[in-house]
């Protein structure tokens, strides 16, 4: 999961470069804190993340199964098994490849993977960090078109789909489009500003939650509401309960105890301490982090075991000679 999130982020101009490290490094230590941070970050960032609906999946993978797909390709295990070495990937081709023996192809052109004789305007495009086509392999499309009017632009740092890069590589185009024949103003290009991973306090917030970008300083107030601490208060408030529980009943019966109502007792203790315990779990995922139904939900969680302490506790008592 780590390694298809990291490579789609990688596809989405809108993600800044530091949240890549960032993300890194918060699923590497992986604290409470942490986990939050990134269960932020996929509601209120990743959530939205999708194609345009001008794109169709089905034409896509048709043409790519069609024109695009080798016979001698890996299989889909082969692929699965060359990720496992990788840290990001959209991992597009282990899914084709899943495909490719059952989809009804057409006929290959026989001109596929030929460059077309082209001789009018054109303008090419491309981001210098554009994780689906490095730019070494653009190498034969450049020496290919180099008519007057064809013209091979790089933007520093750009990623996929360079036209969302900024202002640089969109006032390009549009001088492009203005007129064709007019041999367009680059140089913009070297005031296109370097990658920047500093993200202030605002933007931090908006992607993780949190002013703290890193994580390296939890406030003292979230680790106090964390859920977290609620799931090891179950553990703890179960223990001290049952202890005493045992030492009440000790002190009004004797020291003679019944085992089998005390063994259940026990069982059916133990056995909600974990129900509720586990329950506290899943609250962060279907709950707004630190909202009040958060703590509502998590303090009823410790009130079910009080009142079931009280049950049990007279339960018992009934049953001890």
């Amino acid at each position: 999961m780590t390694r298809l999130v990291l490579g789609v982020s990688l596809m989405l101009n809108e993600i800044p470069p530091a949240v890549l490290a960032v993300f890194v490094h918060r699923m590497d230590r992986c604290a409470w804190h942490d986990q939050m941070a990134v269960l932020h970050l996929f509601r209120n960032v990743f959530n939205g993340v999708g194609e345009p609906q001008s794109h169709s999946p089905v034409l896509q993978r048709h043409v790519s199964m069609s024109e695009l797909w080798s016979p001698m390709a890996p299989t889909a295990d082969e692929l699965n098994a060359a990720l496992d070495g990788y840290v990001a990937s959209t991992e597009v081709s282990a899914a084709f490849a899943a495909t490719a023996t059952s989809w009804p192809v057409y006929p290959r052109p026989e001109d596929v993977g030929e460059f077309p004789a082209y001789g009018s305007p054109m303008l090419m495009m491309h981001g210098s960090l554009d994780p689906t086509m490095p730019l070494e392999r653009l190498d034969a499309l450049r020496e290919w078109y180099t008519a007057p009017e064809q013209h091979f632009v790089v933007i520093p740092d750009g990623g996929h789909v360079v036209l969302n890069e900024g202002d640089c590589a969109r006032s390009i185009y549009r001088q492009f489009l203005s007129d064709p024949t007019t041999v367009p103003d680059t140089s913009c290009v070297s005031d296109v500003a370097p990658l920047d991973f500093a993200v202030s306090s605002e933007t931090a917030r908006l992607l993780f939650g949190t002013a703290d970008l890193w994580g390296d300083q939890p406030s003292l107030m979230r680790s106090i509401f964390f859920f977290g601490l609620y799931r090891w208060g179950a553990l703890v408030m179960g223990a001290l309960g049952l202890f005493a529980v045992i030492v009440q009943l000790r002190r009004a019966r004797g020291s003679r105890l019944s085992r089998v109502p005390v063994f259940l007792f026990w069982l059916g203790w133990c056995v909600l301490v974990l129900v509720v315990w586990q329950g506290l779990f899943f609250v962060p995922y279907v709950l707004p982090y630190l909202a009040m139904t958060t703590v509502a939900v998590a303090a009823g969680g410790l009130a079910i075991q009080g009142i079931a302490a009280w049950w049990l506790t007279r339960w018992l008592g009934r049953r001890v000679p």
